[in-house]
């Protein structure tokens, strides 16, 4: 019992590295990444995942005479390897705030603007509206369990050993934001069209009745019919978020294959 303190360097710098990739990984992904959620949950909570999953992370391959330079260009790589991942667990909510954007611009309620929580911004109350219903639908398909098995694979796709980080895998962010913004784009939609109907049938009943008001008119109608939208559309959207998880999943795990 004297010797269970008693630790070698290898074994604390193996702990650290890990420690250091958990910890900018739950500090930048979803949901229990933002600012709502007390900084001492958020270490608590990466130094409970790090003694789960050390045993298991192949830290005993770190070379014995590891040199400063080198402890140090480690470090900076596992923090960068976990904003990363984050960032990338954290892209699936940026396409549910651009949606509920696209809605409000199309409802015109661009003018209504309160604090998120979620993303640690000002925004709309249709884009809180879809993150929280987003998010509510993220944590019931256990999308929060993808992202920790995901994080774990990482060290066996990117080694603690390894001191290199490729940066070709990033020339596809430009298409990864692509199909984000296409799923964006699939979310507004309904109430797009829908709106874009009525205001065509607006005009037309403000060139038939020249005593109408179109722009008071139009505004309470846009509202009415833009909500009846969302609420028909709303199976959509659940299909839409469970593809959206699908498309952050399989770029998650190629990046990490890349990297």
């Amino acid at each position: 019992m004297e010797g269970i303190y008693k630790f070698s360097e290898i074994e604390m710098l193996g702990f650290v590295l890990v420690l250091l990739r958990l910890g900018s990984f739950f500090f930048s992904w979803p949901i229990f990444g933002t600012e709502t959620v007390p900084v001492p949950i958020k270490i608590l909570l990466s130094l409970t995942i790090t003694l789960v999953v050390f045993p298991i992370v192949g830290w005993s391959k770190l070379a014995v005479g590891i040199a400063d330079s080198q402890i140090i260009v480690l470090a900076v790589k596992e923090i960068f390897t976990g904003l990363i991942l984050g960032f990338f667990c954290r892209m699936s909510f940026f396409a549910l705030a651009m949606g509920g954007n696209i809605i409000s611009v199309s409802m015109g309620l661009t003018s209504a603007q309160l604090f998120n929580p979620s993303l640690g911004v000002e925004g709309s109350p249709i884009e809180q509206f879809k993150v929280m219903l987003g998010s509510l639908f993220f944590l019931f398909i256990n999308g929060h369990h993808m992202f920790l098995t995901g994080i774990v694979k990482s060290f066996e796709l990117i080694p603690l050993t390894r001191t290199e980080i490729s940066m070709s895998s990033y020339s596809e962010m430009g298409t990864l934001m692509t199909e984000v913004s296409s799923i964006a784009i699939r979310i507004g939609a309904p109430v797009m069209i829908s709106v874009l109907f009525i205001n065509i049938a607006m005009g037309l009943a403000g060139r038939a009745v020249p005593q109408i008001n179109v722009l008071v008119t139009s505004m309470p109608v846009n509202i009415l019919v833009g909500m009846m939208a969302m609420i028909v559309a709303l199976p959509f959207f659940t299909v839409e978020v469970g593809q959206l998880l699908d498309l952050m999943t399989k770029h998650l795990f190629q990046l990490m294959k890349t990297i």
